[in-house]
């Protein structure tokens, strides 16, 4: 797990961000380099009882560009690209990993169709809980 986070004063008392590593794949005729990391914005959310805590969340909202590159090679032609995606955080799969001790975003699993758009059928976002 190669998260860091930090709470992030201006977004209110339960809301931090992470940087989080993000790989790509999908396009078979191209290959693709994704940037290595970008900055998530999440909140943790508390449900607490008397005899203690009940539940521990997380809410991720809105949208992040992740930038990428792609190559692609042919016997003619070499081709070089640069773009960005917005990946919508809310339409991911979750992927929950219990027991790492610490509750936080972690890796983000990006799959493109052909029209470079995000598959979200196969894209995912790994949550850590505690």
């Amino acid at each position: 797990m190669t998260t860091w986070y930090k709470k992030a004063d201006n977004l209110g008392s339960e809301t931090y961000t992470a940087n989080i590593k993000v790989s790509m794949y999908g396009l078979s005729d191209y290959d693709i380099e994704a940037t290595s990391q970008v900055e998530v914005k999440f909140s943790i959310d508390v449900e607490a009882r008397s005899w203690g805590i009940n539940h521990i969340g997380i809410g991720i909202n809105g949208s992040i560009q992740v930038p990428y590159e792609f190559s692609s090679w042919s016997e003619h032609e070499d081709t070089r690209k640069q773009g960005s995606v917005n990946v919508d955080l809310e339409q991911l799969t979750r992927e929950v990993q219990s027991g790492a001790g610490i509750v936080t975003v972690g890796n983000l699993e990006l799959w493109l169709n052909d029209q470079f758009d995000v598959d979200y059928d196969k894209s995912s976002l790994t949550i850590y809980t505690y």
